[in-house]
């Protein structure tokens, strides 16, 4: 009998992954991680940060590119990070879906769609509120 390994996404090196940004001082509003097909084994790390409005995207991806280049160890490809701005439908759509979720540990979601996209699985993060200065 054929049997076909489940793939799934580096789950703690997108946690570590997304602590490094915030103490870089780049707020998180959402992240998750998305597959989009049956067939691929392709996954993708979405995440909602406001540098993304402000236009600072560029700079943004150059420093996820030396935080990953420095960290191997948590198995992420730049090429499979996406940034997109706070106001993203994501956002909207995996507050209420974690809303009571404590801990940091990825949540699977079982939907078909998700941040406008269809997805075939994917696991939310939980983001702790931005401390005020």
């Amino acid at each position: 009998m054929d049997q076909t390994a489940l793939v799934k996404p580096p789950l703690a090196g997108g946690r570590e992954f997304i602590n490094a940004l915030a103490a870089h001082g780049i707020e998180v509003r959402a992240a998750c991680w998305l597959s989009a097909t049956y067939n691929d084994d392709k996954w993708f790390l979405m995440i909602a940060t406001p540098v993304a409005d402000a236009g600072e995207k560029g700079l943004v991806l150059i420093e996820i590119h030396k935080l990953l280049a420095d960290s191997p160890q948590w198995g992420i490809d730049p090429d499979d990070v996406s940034l997109v701005p706070s106001n993203h439908l994501i956002v909207s759509e995996v507050e209420p879906l974690l809303k009571g979720r404590t801990g940091l540990g990825a949540v699977r979601y079982y939907g078909f769609k998700l941040g406008g996209r269809r997805v075939t699985d994917a696991y939310i993060y939980p983001i702790a509120a931005p401390v005020a200065a």
